[in-house]
């Protein structure tokens, strides 16, 4: 753990999405592996009924409305192939693009750690304010928010969730804060939001 950057807990719990500040909204990137036919590499959406189902797996439209959920001012895909090695192209292509928060549903253990990578030297030597929400990647660093909960049941898409996969639901949940408020805000160090979920969802991040 970097020294002198305090950590905290965020939980999510609830039936119902509180009312929240509309303005200022941050933006959402995504990278999405998938070989539908006919669906473009990139894609700028501002409302979930903008995506057109058919270009897209049906599992990469409910991560896509898992996003949408949380309200964000605006949501930017990056189409991966299906055999592709690797997230080097498809980080390119973002680097140069405003968004806030990164989500890549269903990461592995080795390239969560390579998007961890990236995301720190960014930050730290260009001077982006990128972050990624990550499953089980350590919070050391104020760019990372890792999630830990496993098998996360949601009224959104009708299915459970690995950690990996509701990572786009968090993305979401964020960027649909107004970009004014603080996330370091709440008792104790805590936040506390809403979420039509059953299950306690904790996770946590470390800022400076």
């Amino acid at each position: 753990m970097s020294l002198g950057l305090p950590s905290f807990s965020m939980i999510f719990s609830g039936k119902a999405v509180s009312a929240i500040e509309r303005s200022a909204r941050g933006i959402v990137a995504m990278i999405l592996t998938d070989g539908t036919e006919g669906g473009k590499d990139l894609n700028i959406y501002k409302k979930v009924d903008e995506v057109d189902f058919q270009n897209w797996t049906e599992q990469n439209y409910n991560y896509l409305k898992l996003v949408f959920a949380g309200a964000p001012s605006t949501v930017i895909t990056i189409r991966r192939a299906e055999n592709a090695e690797g997230y080097n192209a498809e980080l390119k292509k973002l680097k140069d693009l405003k968004w806030n928060y990164l989500t890549i549903p269903g990461l592995g253990s080795t390239d969560t750690t390579t998007i961890s990578a990236w995301i720190k030297q960014y930050r730290d030597d260009e001077r982006k304010t990128f972050k990624a929400v990550l499953a089980h990647c350590k919070g050391d660093h104020e760019g990372i928010i890792n999630l830990t909960t496993e098998n996360i049941s949601t009224t959104i898409t009708g299915a459970k969730h690995t950690a990996a996969e509701y990572c786009a639901r968090i993305a979401g949940v964020l960027a649909g804060l107004s970009l004014a408020r603080s996330i370091a805000e709440g008792h104790n160090g805590r936040i506390y939001a809403k979420l039509p979920e059953d299950n306690m969802i904790e996770f946590t991040a470390e800022l400076r």
